[in-house]
């Protein structure tokens, strides 16, 4: 970033998505198969943090808030349903690190159950959640975002478009 440049309003980074568009077309061709890999790399860069300007939207909760979900996210005797439960309850105030959280570990916890997974709504409006907050997310919430849905070969186009946009 040249030095004359401000920082974004809410502290997010610009990023191309480049890796995450590689991984995806590498890793998860099944997914992204609907899209040509000129289409994937022939995006420009976007915005930052439209969140900011949003009045649709919830606020993110507080950092101790947010901290304390993190945990519960990730506390041993986390299940994906205790996981998948507290997005639903929470997820619309969560930070972009616990939606990425959220998504790696309910895939870590579901890998012997993808069917599941994959036929689970609230794994849908998980992966909407982030596309609509995507550019808000640093590099490598998108990349664990993007691997964690490949990985359990959740369909996500729009969200695999919005990640290379």
């Amino acid at each position: 970033r040249p030095a004359s440049e401000p920082l974004p309003v809410c502290g997010a980074r610009r990023f191309g998505g480049m890796s995450c568009v590689l991984f995806a077309l590498a890793f998860a061709p099944s997914l992204t198969s609907g899209l040509s890999r000129s289409t994937w790399l022939s995006r420009s860069p976007r915005a930052t943090c439209p969140r900011a300007a949003r009045d649709d939207v919830m606020p993110e909760a507080p950092l101790g808030q947010q901290i304390a979900w993190g945990k519960e996210i990730t506390v041993r005797g986390a299940t994906i349903e205790s996981v998948l439960a507290q997005f639903e309850a929470h997820g619309d105030q969560y930070s972009t690190q616990n939606l990425a959280l959220t998504t790696r570990h309910a895939v870590k916890m579901g890998r012997r159950q993808t069917n599941a997974l994959r036929q689970d709504a609230r794994m849908t409006r998980l992966a909407d959640t982030c596309r609509h907050r995507i550019d808000e997310f640093n590099s490598q919430d998108l990349i664990d975002t993007a691997r964690a849905f490949a990985t359990a070969e959740v369909r996500a186009p729009r969200l695999f478009d919005a990640i290379a946009a």
